[in-house]
């Protein structure tokens, strides 16, 4: 069985990522902070990502859910409050020209079947999922195609 990933290396992850692809990472949030985890601008192209990031696991140690993968209840409730959020900062920030908003989730079967039962309304609003895997990688994906 593959390692769970908790949300804080699922920021790092996508942060790197966006590094790699010419952006400056003007905010990179942990669990223990609030607002939108990752906040990163392209200085030429005049683009930006704002993205909400959740994962499999609970980063704090002293949790009881520490390193147990959250159960269905728990996976439905936090993408909702992630879309929730992606909403709201698609509703503030309506160019989807420049302004990018983006889902970081973990690339499970139970996080793709929540993003599934949604996936057209994502795509109408303009919300990208960035698909994170446990060796680190991630593939940027339109909700409904991969």
């Amino acid at each position: 069985m593959l390692p769970l990933i908790d949300e804080n290396f699922v920021v790092d992850r996508v942060a790197e990522f966006l590094t790699t692809h010419g952006f400056v990472i003007e905010q990179r949030l942990s669990t223990n902070q609030t607002g939108v985890d990752i906040r990163a601008t392209h200085p030429q192209r005049h683009e930006a990502w704002l993205v909400e990031a959740k994962g499999q696991t609970s980063s704090k140690k002293a949790s009881r859910r520490h390193g147990k993968a959250f159960n269905s209840s728990q996976i439905s409730v936090h993408v909702g409050m992630a879309v929730y959020a992606a909403l709201a900062l698609r509703q503030r920030n309506p160019d989807e020209n420049s302004i990018h908003i983006g889902l970081a989730l973990p690339d499970d079967e139970a996080h793709k079947r929540r993003i599934a039962g949604i996936s057209r309304a994502l795509d109408l609003s303009g919300i990208q999922i960035l698909w994170v895997m446990p060796d680190g990688q991630v593939k940027l994906a339109s909700a409904g195609v991969e």
